[in-house]
């Protein structure tokens, strides 16, 4: 299996549906019923927290301040509504819990299952496959690589689907409530994503290098591990040292520069 193409190149190319389409139908064709009911946890538990949002409002004019100022005091409604209050945190908590654990099925079993399959179909690549690639960059599409995966089935799409459905729900109640500040909120919005794409390009194309990085650096290890008794007897000791110390502190760049815009995003956001 080749490392190309990757989501985002490390010449900072935009994110390659078609691959990212295989790798979602590779996950989707084992655990199609898994789906559906991540898929409705998570519309659930987001319809639960904004909802939760909307109801203080109508928790606070509609049953705590008609009690200010009133000596004989009806605690009955406001307690009806606090009880309706913790039982949509209660389905909130649940469905979130449950989509999450369903998750982990999901991203362990497939990775399981693609490792099983990459591992079936090396046996079948020629040798002129192995001589032309290091073997610490093969080992990271197994480790790595299959971790970014990973990374993706339980977090990242399932945190779309949550931001988008929140969103959606989030703008509909906006629009209930008052429509010029949602139009004021929508123009900052624009402006926010703006600088989102800027950073998060930035993000992914470092993180390309990272990975690239990491695998020729454990190819390079690996190497001279398994190469241990040349460089002593030809005493390649020093120039071992230097590169090695070449090729980690690109790594430590392309890491520190790739972390660094990741984290600017929640500030920002």
């Amino acid at each position: 299996m080749s490392r190309r193409p990757r989501n985002v190149g490390s010449d900072g190319r935009k994110l390659d549906f078609t691959l990212l389409k295989r790798l979602v139908n590779y996950t989707f064709s084992k655990y199609k019923m898994l789906y559906v009911f991540v898929i409705i946890g998570i519309i659930v538990s987001s319809v639960a927290s904004v909802a939760s949002s909307l109801f203080m409002k109508s928790l606070i004019d509609d049953y705590i301040l008609p009690l200010v100022g009133v000596a004989d005091k009806d605690f009955s409604p406001l307690l009806t509504a606090l009880s309706m209050m913790a039982m949509i945190y209660l389905t909130g908590v649940i469905a979130n819990f449950i989509y999450q654990k369903l998750l982990v099925v999901i991203s362990q079993g497939t990775m399981e299952s693609i490792r099983t399959d990459m591992f079936a179909h090396m046996q079948s690549l020629p040798i002129g496959y192995f001589d032309a690639n290091a073997h610490g960059d093969i080992m990271s599409l197994y480790t790595n690589d299959t971790d970014t995966f990973r990374q993706v089935i339980s977090q990242s799409i399932p945190q779309f689907f949550v931001s988008a459905i929140t969103i959606f729900s989030v703008f509909i109640s906006m629009i209930t409530l008052n429509i010029p500040l949602t139009l004021v909120t929508l123009s900052m919005v624009g402006v926010m994503q703006f600088v989102l794409v800027q950073i998060m390009g930035r993000s992914g194309k470092y993180f390309s290098v990272q990975q690239k990085m990491l695998g020729k650096e454990n190819g390079y290890i690996e190497e001279m591990m398994e190469g241990a008794r040349v460089v002593k007897v030809f005493n390649y000791e020093d120039k071992a040292i230097e590169e090695f110390e070449k090729i980690n502190h690109d790594l430590f760049e392309s890491s520190y520069n790739a972390n660094k815009f990741a984290n600017i995003l929640m500030p920002v956001v």
